[in-house]
């Protein structure tokens, strides 16, 4: 029995958010064993890199995330991290303009931007990307919150607990 393509990517970004690296490097290969031109997970094995501090390697799978999916601001932002690792603040500046031209609300790209306009002096400009990337981190968690099933039940399980605690207090309180 295979596994489809799309749990190996799923599987593969759990391993990578654990910090797992080898783990999410081998499922990531299998993935792009099975699909060469999967630009989503040629992003995310130059994240592996990346983490590892391996920038050139990074920097070349982020180029052909690009080169396969140019639509997708993830890659540009990801490249834009290594340009600033690299304290070439311009071009990672225009990275993260092109990741928000194509997610306005792209979160890493507003806080990195933010940091690179914080480098340059422009603290004004700074505060205010820093406070949009804040936001649109927030959205962006609710609307996976909205999404996922499993993370929904845990909301409502973390709820139900303080309820009961509150509930409990309350109890004790008034005996």
């Amino acid at each position: 029995m295979t596994v489809p393509i799309e749990d190996l990517y799923a599987e593969a970004l759990e391993k990578l958010d654990r910090w797992d690296l080898e783990a999410a490097e081998g499922l990531l290969r299998k993935v792009l064993a099975i699909d060469p031109e999967h630009a989503k997970a040629v992003n995310k094995l130059g994240v592996v890199y990346a983490r590892r501090d391996e920038l050139g390697p990074a920097e070349e799978l982020f180029e052909q995330a690009i080169a396969l999916d140019p639509n997708d601001p993830g890659p540009y932002c990801n490249l834009g991290n290594i340009y600033a690792q690299r304290e070439w603040n311009d071009r990672a500046k225009d990275l993260y303009e092109k990741a928000l031209a194509l997610d306005p609300e792209h979160p890493n790209a507003l806080h990195n931007l933010g940091v690179i306009h914080r480098r340059a002096g422009d603290i004004g400009k700074s505060v205010e990307l820093l406070k949009r990337a804040a936001r649109a981190e927030r959205a962006q968690r609710r609307e996976e919150l909205r999404q996922s099933p499993k993370a929904r039940r845990t909301a409502l399980v973390g709820w139900a607990v303080v309820i009961a605690i509150v509930l409990f207090i309350l109890y004790i309180t008034r005996r």
